[in-house]
């Protein structure tokens, strides 16, 4: 069997599986008839990771090819940012503002269509697929990694 054409997008098809869970995360959690701080500390670690990993290996590697492609990843960093504090500060607060959470939502889930459709289409058209493969596992470090950071600021 080959596996090369499978493995190609290795890293995008991770990417896209982790914007699967942070929408089902949301979802559950907008949902929910009252707030369960544990999804939302999951949602939080989820994505704080899954930044950390997307601003440490994959943004690097597009940014260079332009200057849409610089402004995009700023964006898209400043995003990550918006997200990450306005969901940590309603756990520190222990204050779940639902109005909050519903631009939080939206906004998130503009920047994973943008990420999907612009950043992939960039991906593929610049990296080669050894370049895409050999990202997957620096990029689960670097998620990892960025987990663990977000569970250290939980303590």
């Amino acid at each position: 069997m080959d596996t090369t054409m499978s493995r190609t997008e290795t890293v995008l098809s991770e990417i896209k599986k982790d914007h699967d869970k942070a929408r089902d995360l949301f979802a559950k959690i907008d949902q929910a008839e009252s707030v369960n701080w544990d999804d939302v500390k999951e949602l939080y670690i989820s994505l704080k990771g899954h930044h950390y990993a997307e601003e440490e290996v994959v943004f690097p590697a597009v940014k260079p090819f332009n200057y849409q492609t610089e402004e995009l990843v700023e964006k898209l960093i400043d995003e990550h940012e918006q997200a990450d504090e306005t969901i940590m500060d309603m756990i520190d607060d222990q204050d779940f503002n639902q109005s909050d959470f519903m631009m939080i939502m939206e906004i998130v889930e503009r920047h994973m269509q943008q990420e999907e459709g612009e950043l992939f289409r960039i991906a593929r058209e610049h990296l080669g697929k050894e370049q895409l493969e050999a990202a997957y596992e620096p990029f689960k470090k670097a998620e990892e990694k960025g987990k663990e950071e977000a569970r250290a600021e939980l303590q």
